[in-house]
């Protein structure tokens, strides 16, 4: 049996931080970074920069597809199978 999960791709992702607002939206109905299930953050002294999926993402239910991933301007998130 496979497993639909997110995964996110390091060398795409320009840290728009565009998948924050739509999973926020997704959850609360509001724009607001601090409410969703992804974390964008950029250390400013050396550019390097981190992408977190937590434990509140439900695939954004009731929708065709994962939000981020619809909405990712550079394709950087997609959908994998894993196996079980």
């Amino acid at each position: 049996m496979s497993t639909k999960i997110i995964k996110h791709i390091d060398d795409r992702c320009y840290a728009c931080k565009t998948c924050e607002l739509v999973c926020s939206f997704h959850h609360n109905k509001v724009f607001q970074p601090s409410k969703s299930s992804i974390s964008v953050e950029r250390d400013h002294l050396n550019g390097i920069w981190t992408w977190t999926l937590d434990d509140s993402c439900d695939n954004c239910e009731n929708e065709e597809e994962p939000l981020c991933v619809k909405f990712c301007l550079y394709n950087a998130i997609v959908i994998k199978e894993e196996e079980d």
